[in-house]
């Protein structure tokens, strides 16, 4: 069931399966006092708000996993949300590697079996701007990689908001791993009015989730603006740039007022390929037999 319910997800689409949750206290986390090292707990940014993080392995660059819209880090690392083959979640497979780090971002989520987990994170006020979300991953990365430079690895919108980091902070970023990552390209391979439509509808907050005053809410249109405009001022570095795609369909149902599924389909591998002609020298994996979620 979960694999299903993962499998099926989109940034704009999560109503769909959670007419049923329940809203659950998530286990409260103990503060780090060392976030240098193995562990998972609240760790305090400047301002006193408390994200939640995790990190194991040793070894470098740490390499830091960004969650897609609206989806708690656990889409990293609990294997109840992952594939009943026996293969291990990616967070654990890359701490048998290297230092490996994830965090939740204020809004997100994580349903089990229809009950819901809130972020573990202190919540923050609500439309946040994409330049925002990437404030708070700095302030991460500085404190979970002791200011080094790190390897990014972003699913859906955070792929968006790992490009965006890696063109504002590009000494930060040692390498950059792409998880079908939403793309600014996007708009180009929509109609005008449809893909207006999409980015609106990524903004809705299904009315039974409107008890979750903090739930993520970020303009898509505005995230692709300030995309174009940085990657013009500030192209990627010539760093190793890894773009992994999806080769199945969403599997996306229900009403998608002003766009349609099969515009939204059409438009996703071009843009995919648009990504990974941003560098060169970059490696672009379609994973044939997945959906949007990869990584699970």
């Amino acid at each position: 069931m979960i694999r299903n319910v993962f499998a099926l997800l989109l940034t704009i689409t999560l109503s769909m399966f959670f007419a049923l949750a329940s809203a659950v206290a998530a286990p409260v986390a103990s503060p780090v006092a060392d976030p240098t090292g193995a562990f998972s707990g609240l760790i305090e940014l400047s301002g006193g708000r408390q994200i939640y993080a995790e990190c194991a392995g040793t070894g470098g660059p740490t390499v830091l996993l960004v969650s897609g819209y609206r989806t708690r880090a656990d889409v990293w690392t609990d294997p109840q949300l992952g594939p009943a083959n026996g293969h291990p979640m990616v967070f654990p497979s890359v701490a048998s590697e290297t230092r490996v780090c994830a965090y939740d971002r204020p809004g997100t989520l994580t349903v089990l079996d229809g009950v819901r987990f809130s972020s573990r994170s202190d919540d923050a006020p609500m439309p946040r701007s994409i330049a925002e979300v990437v404030a708070e991953l700095r302030a991460v990365r500085e404190l979970v990689a002791d200011d080094q430079p790190i390897v990014l690895a972003g699913h859906s919108l955070g792929g968006a908001i790992v490009r965006l980091y890696a063109a504002t902070y590009p000494e930060d970023v040692a390498g950059i791993v792409l998880v079908d990552a939403y793309s600014e390209f996007l708009a180009a391979h929509m109609p005008a009015e449809a893909f207006a439509a999409y980015a609106e509808y990524a903004s809705v907050i299904p009315d039974f989730l409107a008890d979750y005053t903090a739930y993520e809410t970020i303009d898509f249109a505005q995230t692709s603006d300030a995309l174009r405009d940085a990657t013009g001022a500030t192209p990627l570095p010539a760093i190793p740039f890894e773009v992994l795609s999806k080769g199945e369909a969403f599997g996306l149902e229900g009403d998608t007022p002003g766009f349609t599924i099969d515009q939204l389909e059409t438009a996703w591998p071009e843009a995919q390929a648009d990504l990974a002609a941003l560098l060169p020298d970059k490696t672009h994996f379609t994973v044939s037999d997945s959906s949007h979620y990869i990584q699970l």
